[in-house]
C-alpha cells in the first residue's frame, strides 16, 4: 500500500512536471457541466486521459450519480444546479476554470424542457466578469437554423418528439451567441456512438 501511494505521488509529480515544462504554463482547468450524463462521462474519460493533462472538474446535481472511478480521476467534483448563478459562480471560483464544457441534458425524467437555455443564460451572466473563460456547448443538429429531415412515415412523430428538445438547444445557442459569441464554440453533432464515427 505504501508503494502504491508512492507510485501515485510520482505519477502526479510527473504529470505536474509535464504541465510545467509546456512553456511554463499552468495546466488548463476544465469545468464539465452535466458530468453525470452519458455524454458527460465520455467527456470526462477523454479529458482525464488527454496528453496535456488538464485539471478536470465535474459539476453535477447529484454527486452520487458520478461513478466512483471518475470521482477519483477528476481534480474536483462540484455539486450544484446548472441553472443557479450562485452555484455556477461558486464552481468557477473554486475551479478557476479556463474552459467550461456544457453537456447538460433534460434532467432525470426528461421533463426539464428549458434546462439548456436556463443554464446558458445563468452561465453567460456569471461569465461577464470572467472574460478569459471560454465555453464549448454541445448542441444538436436541428437547432438554430439547421434542420433535421426525416422522410419516413415516422418523421412526424420524430419531429414532434424532438421539437421541445431542439427548442431548448436553440435557446441555449441564442443565449451564448447573443452575449459572448467570441468566447463560445457551439458543437452540433449529428450523433454520438461510443467508438464509432458517424455523419
Amino acid at each position: 500500500n505504501r508503494d502504491s501511494n508512492n507510485n501515485n505521488n510520482n505519477n502526479n509529480n510527473n504529470n505536474n512536471n509535464n504541465n510545467k515544462d509546456n512553456n511554463n504554463k499552468p495546466p488548463l482547468s476544465v469545468l464539465v457541466l452535466g458530468a453525470t450524463g452519458k455524454t458527460g462521462i465520455v467527456l470526462l474519460r477523454k479529458l482525464v486521459s488527454h496528453p496535456s493533462r488538464p485539471l478536470v472538474h465535474a459539476f453535477c446535481r447529484r454527486r452520487r450519480r458520478l461513478p466512483d472511478a471518475y470521482k477519483t480521476l477528476c481534480t474536483s467534483v462540484v455539486k450544484g444546479d446548472a441553472r443557479s448563478e450562485e452555484d455556477l459562480d461558486r464552481a468557477l471560483e473554486k475551479t478557476r476554470a479556463d474552459v467550461v464544457m456544457v453537456v447538460v441534458g433534460e434532467g432525470d425524467a426528461g421533463t426539464d424542457t428549458d434546462l439548456r437555455t436556463a443554464n446558458a443564460k445563468a452561465l453567460s451572466r456569471v461569465l461577464v466578469d470572467r472574460p478569459h473563460v471560454r465555453v464549448v456547448a454541445l448542441s444538436s443538429f436541428g437547432a438554430g437554423k439547421s434542420r433535421i429531415i426525416v422522410r419516413l412515415g415516422i418523421g412526424a412523430l420524430v419531429t414532434r418528439k424532438l421539437r421541445r428538445i431542439l427548442k431548448d438547444h436553440s435557446g441555449q445557442e441564442a443565449a451564448f451567441l447573443s452575449t459572448m459569441p467570441e468566447r463560445t464554440l457551439i458543437v452540433r453533432a449529428t450523433a454520438f456512438i461510443d467508438g464509432f464515427p458517424v455523419g
